[in-house]
C-alpha cells in the first residue's frame, strides 16, 4: 500500500541572531521621555516622598522645589532662604521636611503651609546630611566642622555632638531596623557606624576613596558606600567585613540608591550614565544615559518614577506610562454557547477522554497547494510553472526546496525542458535575483548550467533569449567582481589583525627602550676606548715608523759613502790600467749615482 502524500515543507536556512531585550530592559524602556526642568546651578540632592501621591522634593542653591509626579508641576517653591540649601528630605509620613544650610543651621518646615517650624543652629559650616530617624522627634545631621548631632523637634535642643570625621561628612544614612544607629560617610575614606546612646563608634570601615554617598538596606544587614568609581557592599551582621566591590563606572559614582523592596540598586556618575543592578548578584541589567554629570537621583516608591539632578542645572524627570502600569483587569464573564450555535458545539473539545470511553479519530483535511497537486500527479513541468508564475516567485525558501525535490526524483531536466523565451524569462529572473545569495547559491548554479546547456543552441537564433542570457551575464560579472573586493578586505583587514597582534605591549616597549638605552651607553664607552686605544696605537706605530724611516736614511747614507770611496778606488785604478774613454764612462756613472742619492 502506497503512503501517504507529505505535504512539500519550506526549506529552512540559518537567519542571524536578533538582540532580544530582557525583561528588565522593557521595563525601563517603557519610561515615557523625560521632562527637564532647567535651573540655574548645580542639583545637589534629590528625594521622593513615601507616601502616595509620591511627590519629588529637589534641592538647588537657595530653592527647593516639589514637583507632581505626572504632571511634573511645581506644586511648591521654598526661596525663603538668603543662602544655599543643601540635602532637604522628607519625612516618613511625608507632612515635615528638613534642609541644611550654607551657615550650619537646619530648617524643618511644613509641606503643606511652607512655614518655618524650627531652626536648629549649632553646627559652624556648610551642613550637607540631615535627616529625620525612624522615631518622628529625632533629627541626624553631619557637616563640613566634621562633627554629627543629634536633634530633639520637641524642645530644638541637641541631643548628641560628635567629633566624628578628620574630613568633611558628605554622606549618612540611618538604621531602618535600629532606632539608635546612624551611619556617615567622610571625605577621609572612611565608614562609621554611631550608637548614639553611647555616643561612641559601634562600627568603622574604610572605603579606600572619598565616600560620596551611602545607603542601608531595609532589613539593616547590608550597608553600600560609593566613592571613586566603585560601590563597596559591607557586611553590617559581621562586624562590618567587606562583602562585595564592584565597578562599572569610568568616573565618580556620587549617588546610589535602591528602589521598593531592594531588588534594584541604582548608581548615578559623573560620566553621564545611569546604572541598574539586581540586588541578588550586582550585575548591570540596564543603562541610561543622560546628557550631563549626575550629582543626585531618587526613585519613587513604587518604581514609576525616576528624578535625576544634573551639574549643569538640569532636572529630568520621567515617569513610567500609565498604560504600562500593571493593574488587575475586571475578569469577563464567560458565556455558554446557546444551541445550535458555533460556541455550543466547540464547548467540549478541550475535554480529556476517561479510561472507557471510545475515541473516534478525526482527520483533518490538509489543503494542498498548486505545486503539491502536480507533484503529487508526477506533472512536474506544471509544478516549476506553479511556484515560479503563480504568485510564488518571492517566496523563495519553498522554490529551492521545489528544486531540492526535483533534483532528488531526477525530474529537474524534464521539468525545464520543451520552453521557449518566453516560459524561460521567470526562471531566468529568478536566477538572476538570487543566485548571489549566499544561501541559495549551491542550489541555484546547477540550475543555471543546465539552463545554459540545454537551450545553447537559441543562442544567436533568439533574439528574446539573447537578451535574457546578456542580463544574466552581466549580472553574475558584477557579483564576481564584489566578491573580489570582498576578498581585498577581508585580506587588509586579517593584515591589520595581524599586525595589531604582533604589536608590542606598551611595558615591553618600555623594556626594549631601556635596554637599548644600556647598549648604547655600553657602545658609547667602547666606541671612546676604541678611539683611545687607536690613537695610542696610531702614535706607536708614528714614532715606529720615524725610527725607521731615520735608520734608513742612516744606512743609504753609510751605503752612499761606502759606493764612492769603492768608485774612487776603481776609477783611480782604471786610469793606470784602462783608455780614456773607459775613465770617462765610468766617471759619468759616478756623477749620476751620487746624484741620485743627493735626490734621495
Amino acid at each position: 500500500m502506497a503512503g501517504e502524500f507529505r505535504k512539500l515543507p519550506i526549506k529552512s536556512f540559518p537567519k542571524p541572531l536578533k538582540r532580544k531585550d530582557t525583561f528588565e530592559q522593557k521595563y525601563w524602556k517603557s519610561f515615557e521621555f523625560p521632562t527637564v526642568v532647567k535651573e540655574y546651578t548645580a542639583i545637589n540632592h534629590v528625594d521622593f516622598s513615601q507616601v502616595a501621591p509620591y511627590n519629588c522634593l529637589v534641592t538647588c542653591s537657595g530653592k527647593i522645589q516639589i514637583f507632581a509626579p505626572y504632571t511634573k508641576e511645581v506644586k511648591r517653591t521654598y526661596t525663603r532662604n538668603k543662602e544655599n540649601v543643601y540635602g532637604a528630605k522628607y519625612r516618613c509620613d511625608g507632612k515635615l521636611l528638613v534642609a541644611g544650610g550654607e551657615s550650619g543651621a537646619l530648617q524643618v518646615l511644613d509641606v503643606t503651609s511652607r512655614s518655618i517650624l524650627r531652626s536648629l543652629k549649632g553646627h559652624t559650616k556648610p551642613t550637607h546630611v540631615c535627616s529625620f530617624g525612624k522615631e518622628f522627634s529625632k533629627i541626624y545631621s553631619g557637616s563640613d566642622d566634621k562633627t554629627i548631632r543629634c536633634w530633639d523637634l520637641a524642645t530644638a535642643k541637641e541631643t548628641l555632638n560628635i567629633k566624628a570625621h578628620k574630613d568633611y561628612i558628605r554622606s549618612g544614612s540611618i538604621n531602618e531596623i535600629n532606632t539608635s544607629h546612624f551611619i556617615t560617610g567622610s571625605y577621609d575614606h572612611t565608614i562609621k557606624v554611631w550608637d548614639c546612646r553611647m555616643n561612641s563608634v559601634a562600627m568603622e570601615m574604610n572605603h579606600g576613596a572619598p565616600v560620596e554617598c551611602i545607603i542601608m538596606h531595609d532589613n539593616g544587614s547590608v550597608c553600600l558606600s560609593a566613592g571613586s568609581n566603585y560601590i563597596k557592599v559591607w557586611d553590617m551582621l559581621g562586624g562590618g567585613k567587606l562583602f562585595n566591590q564592584f565597578s562599572n563606572h569610568q568616573k565618580t559614582i556620587t549617588t546610589i540608591c535602591f528602589d521598593d523592596g531592594c531588588k534594584r540598586l541604582f548608581s548615578g556618575s559623573l560620566d553621564r550614565h545611569v546604572k541598574v543592578y539586581d540586588a541578588q548578584d550586582y550585575s548591570v541589567i540596564a543603562n541610561m544615559d543622560y546628557p550631563s554629570p549626575i550629582l543626585a537621583m531618587d526613585i519613587s516608591k513604587d518604581s514609576n518614577h525616576l528624578t535625576v539632578g544634573m551639574s549643569d542645572g538640569a532636572i529630568s524627570l520621567r515617569h513610567r506610562a500609565k498604560s504600562n502600569i500593571d493593574v488587575e483587569a475586571p475578569k469577563k464573564r464567560r458565556r455558554e454557547g446557546q444551541p445550535g450555535t458555533y460556541l455550543h458545539r466547540i464547548r467540549n473539545q478541550a475535554s480529556e477522554p476517561e479510561k472507557d470511553d471510545l475515541v473516534v479519530e478525526y482527520r483533518k483535511y490538509l489543503k494542498q497547494s498548486k505545486a503539491d497537486k502536480c507533484l503529487r500527479k508526477f506533472k512536474y513541468h506544471e509544478a516549476l510553472d506553479a511556484v515560479i508564475q503563480d504568485g510564488f516567485c518571492y517566496n523563495t525558501p519553498y522554490v529551492c526546496k521545489l528544486i531540492l525535490e526535483l533534483s532528488r526524483r531526477d525530474a529537474l531536466e524534464i521539468a525545464m525542458s520543451k520552453r521557449d523565451a518566453g516560459s524561460l524569462a521567470p526562471i531566468v529572473k529568478f536566477l538572476m535575483r538570487n543566485l548571489a545569495d549566499p544561501n541559495y547559491g549551491k542550489i541555484l548554479i546547477p540550475v543555471a548550467n543546465l539552463l545554459i546547456d540545454m537551450y545553447a543552441h537559441l543562442i544567436g537564433r533568439d533574439k528574446d533569449f539573447d537578451m535574457l542570457l546578456k542580463r544574466l551575464q552581466s549580472r553574475i560579472k558584477r557579483d564576481i567582481s564584489n566578491q573580489q573586493e570582498m576578498i581585498k578586505l577581508v585580506g587588509a583587514i586579517e593584515q591589520i589583525f595581524s599586525m595589531a597582534s604582533v604589536a608590542p605591549s606598551v611595558d615591553e616597549v618600555i623594556s626594549e627602550g631601556l635596554l637599548l638605552n644600556d647598549k648604547l651607553s655600553v657602545s658609547d664607552g667602547n666606541e671612546g676606548n676604541n678611539k683611545k686605544d687607536d690613537k695610542n696605537r696610531s702614535s706607536i706605530e708614528q714614532s715606529g715608523n720615524d725610527k725607521s724611516y731615520n735608520d734608513d736614511k742612516l744606512t743609504n747614507n753609510d751605503e752612499e759613502t761606502t759606493s764612492c770611496d769603492t768608485n774612487e778606488n776603481t776609477f783611480g785604478k782604471t786610469n793606470g790600467h784602462t783608455s780614456p774613454n773607459k775613465k770617462t764612462i765610468d766617471a759619468a756613472d759616478d756623477v749620476d749615482f751620487v746624484v741620485s742619492s743627493e735626490a734621495e
